[in-house]
């Protein structure tokens, strides 16, 4: 969210997708794949989780320019295009009444695949829904969407393209016998250069090819030794569809109309005061960052809180993580494309199973963030909803030093507030009691 360099951490930014079944799929998917936990301290958890990723999967095949699936068939037998379903198994899990099962397509000479999964309690009832598509021809080239049925939500996901099977070009083969397929096995050297999606990051990985070149099983270990065997069967020579889930074309919520919102910022001095291109979140998300900056990796010193009101079309679209780019010198969002504002429930809070991300979930119970894409911004002579605009040009009413909000807003041992009006309640006296400052 900040517009410099130099500017402090805890920008309001979220992690991007997840699979907890218990409805926290939204914050959780990039921070867990990378090794991350949501309390690890991080200048922008989206930007550590995908930068982790990207970091350990530069030798799973993202360097090669050319085709893509080339020398995996090649080398291992395996089929450079596929679909198949599957089951997934993981080892120590008690409850063995819940399955997670789908479908993978694979497209190795067009750089693109898919998997498609579903969390189910008594082989029926479906808790949790997931759709990751990656896509080198696409911008951004990885997305996942999750949730269930209307609340289902697309998440961009600022990662380079990763060939699930990159790895396999320095496997070998395995030692365990294997009467029906070759086993193939790698184990990186470090967990920092090799893993993502899909499988995550793993001390070992086995891929079992049979003799027509069909995958049939996939074995990740966990560095704490945990072992995740994918099963597949039904396979077809053909890798199925690659079109992007409904979520990700730009859907909307339904939206109450046009009202007025009151947002906070965490930002440098050096920051412009402008909403374009950035995050923000409401009172209750302004408290959180304010009062638990270790969460984000947010740091007091030198940092400014802005407090807006700016006119929005409440047909909210999915939230894009907004951040600096160095080699632009400018702020950017993950979907340029999308103009509507962006909205989601912000980490750390409660996420109810029906919330999906939060995207078009009403409560004020729990704090949200929002994306405010420039491509969004109405221009003066427009009203919001014309030529596509969805957001007015805001009114920054206040910036306060972080510090002096902090040591009259974050009273020890009040707690989070438990609704929107209690965090308004303790920011209002808050930023009157400490003065203007303005922004360099």
């Amino acid at each position: 969210m900040s517009s410099s360099p130099s500017a402090v951490p805890g920008r309001w930014t979220a992690a991007a997708a997840g699979d907890a079944p218990d409805g926290e799929e939204a914050e959780l998917l990039a921070a867990r794949a990378a090794g991350l936990s949501a309390d690890d301290a991080c200048e922008d958890i989206a930007t550590c989780a995908f930068s982790a990723l990207q970091l350990r999967s530069s030798s799973s095949g993202t360097r090669r320019r050319g085709r893509v699936g080339f020398d995996t068939g090649e080398l291992a037998g395996l089929k450079p295009a596929w679909s198949a379903r599957f089951t997934k198994l993981v080892d120590g899990v008690q409850d063995v009444s819940m399955l997670s099962t789908g479908v993978m397509q694979y497209d190795g000479l067009n750089g693109r695949w898919r998997m498609r999964d579903v969390l189910m309690v008594n082989g029926t009832k479906v808790i949790s829904e997931k759709d990751v598509l990656a896509d080198r021809s696409a911008d951004p080239q990885m997305t996942a969407t999750v949730g269930l049925g209307a609340s289902r939500q697309c998440i961009p996901m600022p990662l380079a393209f990763q060939d699930p099977f990159g790895w396999l070009p320095s496997a070998s083969r395995s030692k365990q016998a294997g009467s029906d397929c070759t086993r193939w096995e790698f184990q990186p050297a470090s967990s920092a250069t090799m893993g993502g999606l899909p499988w995550g990051v793993f001390a070992r990985i086995q891929a079992c090819i049979d003799k027509e070149g069909g995958l049939t099983e996939v074995v990740v270990v966990s560095h704490k030794g945990i072992a995740t065997t994918y099963t597949f069967t039904r396979a077809q020579d053909t890798p199925g569809d690659f079109s992007p889930s409904l979520a990700c074309i730009g859907h909307r919520c339904s939206g109450n109309g046009q009202e007025a919102l009151t947002v906070y910022r965490l930002h440098s001095k050096d920051s412009p005061v402008t909403l374009a291109n950035r995050n923000a979140g409401d009172a209750l998300a302004g408290w959180d960052i304010l009062c638990k900056p270790s969460k984000l990796g947010a740091n007091w010193s030198g940092s400014l809180v802005t407090k807006y009101v700016v006119s929005v079309n409440t047909s909210w679209g999915p939230y894009q993580p907004c951040r600096y780019q160095p080699d632009q010198d400018l702020n950017v969002c993950s979907k340029p494309q999308r103009t509507s504002v962006g909205r989601e429930i912000g980490l750390g809070f409660d996420h109810p199973k029906q919330a999906g991300t939060g995207q078009c979930y009403d409560s004020k119970e729990v704090g949200f963030w929002f994306s405010f894409p420039e491509e969004g911004q109405c221009a003066l002579t427009h009203d919001i909803d014309a030529n596509e605009c969805s957001w007015s040009s805001s009114v920054a009413l206040h910036s306060a030093d972080a510090e002096c909000l902090a040591e009259r807003a974050c009273k020890e041992g009040d707690g989070r507030p438990a609704t929107y009006a209690d965090a308004l309640a303790r920011l209002r006296p808050a930023f009157k009691a400490c003065p203007d400052v303005t922004p360099r």
